[in-house]
């Protein structure tokens, strides 16, 4: 009948240990739930080819929305900036995230495509070759692909801090130079 203080609380004890059980229980079954989820999410984004969005570099966005640029960042976290051509043609811009450095200078490319195919005739190489030493920045390289074909890009290399009015003028230059020799070696409006 009369339980001595020491018991009473052992007793107390009991029921607030259960609940807290039960919580930790209810709450490790959310933990597991929510992590097979995130598990499966992952899986059906690899089934159907679907990437992780890499981050953006939010330099990047600040300058070119203090330009009023307009772009789209693709699944490498790279910035996609169309222009158009006064011949009623565009061209992509590619700003990349990815930053290189040398010494204490930290750099990133802006480039275009301007080839894209199997090969190159040794007259389109030497056109290529001679427009590099014309331009006061950038150049002319090509990739050769996995698959065997060859890309052909335009890419000058600027600033990690580069001004948003900056940005505006290097990929509009970048854009409309890559436009102009993929309509030079192949006549179409494809980048």
């Amino acid at each position: 009948m009369f339980k001595d203080k020491k018991t009473r609380q052992q007793e107390d004890k009991v029921p607030r240990i259960e609940a807290l059980r039960r919580k930790e229980m209810k709450m490790k079954k959310v933990l597991i739930l929510v992590s097979v989820v995130a598990c499966s999410m992952s899986v059906a984004r690899a089934q159907i080819g679907e990437e992780e969005s890499k981050p953006c570099d939010q330099r990047v966005k600040m300058a070119l929305n203090s330009a009023g640029v307009k772009y789209q960042v693709d699944s490498d976290g790279d910035f996609r900036v169309s222009w158009s051509t006064e011949e009623g043609r565009s061209h992509i811009a590619i700003v990349n995230s990815r930053i290189t450095r040398l010494d204490n200078m930290e750099m990133r490319e802006v480039w275009a495509h301007g080839y894209r195919g199997t090969s190159l005739t040794k007259d389109q190489l030497e056109k290529i070759l001679m427009k590099n030493a014309t331009y006061k920045t950038g150049s002319w390289s090509m990739i050769k692909r996995k698959d065997g074909s060859v890309v052909v890009i335009f890419t000058v290399v600027v600033s990690a801090k580069a001004s948003g009015e900056s940005l505006k003028t290097i990929t509009r230059s970048v854009a409309m130079e890559g436009d102009r020799m993929e309509k030079l070696l192949i006549g179409t409006d494809e980048f």
